[in-house]
């Protein structure tokens, strides 16, 4: 049974090989059992108000409250990552339960040499 064999079920198994566990491949409505990178978070550099950000597009679970997403930035790697990311627009709607979303950070990119974007995700217990 599949439920019992520790490298297919559970958050941390990634049961197809492709560097992604099943947590993240839920979060981000990917299937667990195909090997794929397609529908991961997407990083960008869009202008914005006049200023360019660095900015993450993702998908989001909406029927799953026990997920939290959390965009960060960094200036520094390694470094702190900070919950300061900024939600461009309205999120759009995929028409399966789960929407579209694009974070920019906080800093515009003409101000930093370095910046870096990641979306945490976190179960809640």
């Amino acid at each position: 049974m599949e439920l019992e064999q520790i490298g297919v079920s559970g958050d941390n198994a990634d049961p197809d090989n492709d560097g992604i566990v099943i947590l993240l491949e839920f979060a981000f409505n990917l299937a667990p059992k195909t090997a794929s990178q397609v529908g991961m978070p997407v990083g960008a550099v869009q202008n914005i108000g006049g200023s360019n950000y660095l900015t993450l597009t993702f998908r989001r679970q909406l029927a799953a409250p026990e997920l939290t997403y959390t965009p960060q930035t960094n200036g520094m790697l390694p470094g702190s990552w900070m919950g300061d990311a900024v939600l461009v627009g309205t999120p759009v709607s995929n028409g399966d339960g789960t929407e579209t979303v694009t974070y920019r950070d906080s800093v515009a990119s003409i101000a930093a040499t370095h910046r870096f974007m990641h979306v945490l995700v976190s179960l809640a217990p």
